[in-house]
């Protein structure tokens, strides 16, 4: 996840601004607490801050000296590396910016990089057929990470997010500190989850296939998991399933899995409360047409 710096951006960093000035981290770490009222929002925060500090030299530059170029650099990164959506770009925008302009009203000088905001039109507005559910898992398994099917199954299966997903079978200190993880039942049937996105803890049935899937990654899917050849598995089966289209990602499973519910006859509490939503509005934006239904209705009056 790590750039390794080159000769000339490391160039750029004075050994004067490296003593004098705070990283962004630094900085945020130490104010956190007056940059983000609410703890639950303060701690998605400083993840976001963490995983940008990663990023090429951001773990020894000094808050001072981002540009926007570096800002767009890191964006792109997200885009790229974790498929990450425009609203998922925003929110990195809008934490990191906050940081910027709080060391800015300290120092009563303006250091924030000037970022064009991701234009977010409600999320991935995309679910997956049943043809295309059965091509990718398909093409994956034919891929050289096979066990991406198995991490894809189960996220069709439970509609779990993928951090959800991966960190099954991992414990409270095996994972980062903003990062969910879930605890399987004596009988690993059930997945318990804690930390999860809207703070809350749930519990998430295994289906037969789901559990299956579950065991061909020895119950614990971190053993096999790595993001890239993951995204690279997806990127060949994107090409052969739905070539060019940017909504072919692997959390369009967490629609499909919405989808199907809400077509079976679910309500939005019922598949919000499956899913981990914290509102019944969250829950209708994941929920999206499913011809198929539509013609079952037009044919049934």
């Amino acid at each position: 996840m790590c750039n390794p710096m080159t000769k000339n951006n490391s160039s750029s960093i004075t050994t004067h601004e490296q003593n004098t000035t705070p990283t962004i981290l630094a900085f945020a770490k130490e104010n956190a607490s007056d940059i983000w009222n609410k703890v639950e929002h303060r701690k998605r925060s400083l993840a976001k801050i963490e995983r940008f500090s990663e990023f090429f030299d951001h773990s020894i530059r000094p808050i001072s000296g981002y540009t926007p170029k570096l800002m767009y650099n890191f964006l792109k990164h997200l885009d790229r590396d974790y498929d990450a959506t425009d609203g998922t770009q925003n929110r990195y925008i809008a934490a990191i910016s906050k940081v910027f302009k709080h060391y800015s009203n300290e120092t009563k000088t303006d250091i924030t990089p000037k970022v064009k905001w991701r234009s977010d039109k409600g999320g991935r507005p995309r679910y997956f057929s049943r043809e295309e559910e059965e091509g990718l898992i398909n093409v994956l398994s034919t891929t050289r990470s096979p066990w991406s099917a198995d991490v894809t199954m189960i996220l069709l299966k439970t509609g779990m997010r993928l951090t959800e997903a991966v960190n099954i079978g991992l414990k409270e200190g095996q994972v980062g500190a903003d990062q969910p993880y879930g605890l399987l039942s004596s009988d690993r049937r059930t997945v318990h989850l804690f930390r999860t996105k809207n703070g809350s803890e749930r519990d998430v049935p295994l289906s037969d296939e789901a559990f299956a899937a579950l065991e061909n990654l020895k119950f614990k899917p971190s053993l096999f998991y790595r993001a890239k050849p993951f995204y690279a598995a997806w990127h060949i089966a994107r090409r052969k399933i739905a070539p060019n289209d940017p909504l072919f990602v692997p959390h369009a499973c967490r629609h499909t899995t919405c989808t199907k519910l809400a077509s079976m006859g679910y309500n939005l509490t019922q598949i919000g409360e499956f899913v981990g939503h914290a509102s019944p509005s969250t829950t209708a934006k994941y929920i999206h047409r499913d011809e198929g239904v539509v013609m079952k209705m037009i044919n049934s009056l």
